[in-house]
C-alpha cells in the first residue's frame, strides 16, 4: 500500500504533538506501508526511519530577484507532484488535501477548538475552518484522536458521524530503558507547564494562582515552550513573578524527561483540548498531574489525576498544594502509571493499518 504523507507537522516546531503522532505511527507501520513523506521546506524534527522523503522544490522560498524559479513555483502549486497519482491513500498531518480530488484521503481531526472556542481561539484556527470543512467532506474516513474529540465533531458536524473512527495516542515514548524512581515529594519542589501558551492553553490562570495564599511558597514554575513574548514579560512582571517562572524553551528528549520526573507536577490549565498528550507522557514518568476538569482529560487521565475548574487559579493553587502530601503524591504516580497501560502506540498502530485499507477499499 503507497501511502503519502503531507508533512507539515514535521517543518513547524510549534506541532511537537501532531509530529509525535505521525513519527511513531509511520515508524512502526513503514513495513506493511510503503510511505512517501511530502515535504516543503528543512524538517525542523526527526524523520522515521525507512520512510521516502519528496521534497517539492515547487514549494520551498525563492528570493523575490529569482523571477523565472518564483514563476516555476507558482505554477507547481497548481498542481499536484505526478507520484501522488499513483498513491493509494493521501494523508495529511494537517488539513491541507490534493488538488486532485479522485485521490483518497483520510483526515485525523486532532481537535475541534476552533469550532468550539471561537471567541478565545486562535486567529490561524479560525481561518482554517473552511480548510478543515473541505477536508473534512472530501476525506473517505476520519480519524478522531478522543473520543471527546468524536463527540464534538459529531455535534457540529452530525452527517460525518458514519465515517468516524477514534484512535487514541500511545504512552511510551518518552519511557527510559533505566528505573530510576520518581523524585520524592520533599525533594520535588517546581510545578511544570508545557507547550504553547496563547488562547484555549488558559495560561494567565496559573498565574493567577500562583499569587494565590494556596499556591506553596517555595514552588516555582518551570516553563516549556516558546520564549515569553514582551507582552507576557510585562505581565509577569506587572504580578511580581520574575524570580518565581523560569522558561526553559525547547527541550531535547532527555532534558523534557528529566523535567517530568523532578517536578512536583505537571499543571494542564487547558479550557479544552483535542487529546492532552502531555497528560500520559507525565503519568508514565511518575509526575503527579493537575489538570483542568474537562471531558477529554477525564478521558486520558482517568482519575488519576487532581482537577480543578479551569475558571479559578485559587483551585489551581489548592491542587498543587495538595501534591506536596507524601501519601497524595504517592498515589497519584501508583494510579498515573496504571492508567497509562490503556495507551500504547503499537495498538495506535495497529488500528491507522485497519482505517487505511477500509479507506482504499472504499468506493
Amino acid at each position: 500500500m503507497k501511502v503519502w504523507i503531507d508533512g507539515s507537522a514535521f517543518e513547524n516546531p510549534r506541532q511537537l504533538g501532531i509530529w509525535r503522532v505521525f513519527y511513531e505511527i509511520m515508524s512502526r507501520t513503514s513495513r506493511e506501508v510503503d510511505y512517501t513523506l511530502w515535504l516543503r521546506s528543512k524538517p525542523m524534527q526527526p524523520l522515521p526511519e525507512g520512510v521516502r522523503v519528496y521534497r517539492d522544490p515547487g514549494r520551498s522560498e525563492i528570493p523575490r530577484h529569482h523571477l523565472f524559479a518564483r514563476l516555476q513555483r507558482r505554477l507547481a502549486l497548481r498542481r499536484d507532484p505526478a507520484e501522488l497519482a499513483r498513491a493509494d491513500l493521501y494523508h495529511p498531518t494537517g488539513l491541507t488535501l490534493p488538488i486532485n480530488r479522485g485521490t483518497k484521503c483520510i483526515a485525523t481531526i486532532h481537535d475541534m477548538i476552533a469550532e468550539s472556542h471561537f471567541p478565545i481561539g486562535i486567529r490561524e484556527l479560525q481561518e482554517a475552518i473552511p480548510i478543515k470543512q473541505t477536508t473534512l467532506e472530501r476525506a473517505k474516513l476520519l480519524v478522531c484522536v478522543s473520543q471527546t474529540t468524536a463527540s464534538e465533531l459529531s455535534r457540529f458536524y452530525p452527517e460525518l458521524k458514519h465515517k468516524t473512527r477514534v484512535i487514541h495516542h500511545g504512552a511510551e515514548h518518552l519511557l527510559p530503558t533505566d528505573s530510576i524512581p520518581p523524585t520524592s515529594a520533599s525533594t520535588a519542589k517546581n510545578a511544570l507547564f508545557i507547550g504553547q501558551r496563547t488562547g484555549y492553553k488558559n495560561f494567565p490562570c496559573l498565574l493567577d494562582a500562583m499569587q494565590s495564599a494556596h499556591w506553596p511558597s517555595d514552588a516555582q514554575l518551570n516553563v516549556v515552550g516558546p520564549r515569553f513574548s514582551s507582552a507576557e514579560e510585562l505581565l509577569i512582571r506587572s504580578l511580581n513573578l520574575t524570580n518565581r517562572i523560569r522558561n526553559l524553551g525547547h527541550l531535547s528528549t532527555e532534558q523534557l524527561r528529566n523535567e517530568y520526573r523532578t517536578s512536583r507536577c505537571l499543571v494542564f490549565p487547558s479550557f479544552q483540548e483535542g487529546f492532552g498528550l502531555p497528560c500520559l507522557e507525565s503519568q508514565s514518568l511518575g509526575c503527579p498531574l493537575v489538570c483542568s476538569d474537562i471531558a477529554v482529560f477525564h478521558e486520558v487521565a482517568g482519575e488519576a489525576a487532581l482537577f480543578f475548574d479551569p475558571r479559578l487559579g485559587e483551585q489551581l493553587a489548592e491542587q498543587v498544594k495538595r501534591v506536596g502530601d507524601p501519601a497524595v503524591r504517592k498515589q497519584l504516580i501508583e494510579n498515573g502509571r496504571e492508567n497509562v497501560h490503556r495507551f500504547s502506540w503499537d495498538k495506535t498502530a495497529t488500528q491507522i493499518l485497519e482505517v487505511y485499507h477500509q479507506a482504499t477499499s472504499a468506493t
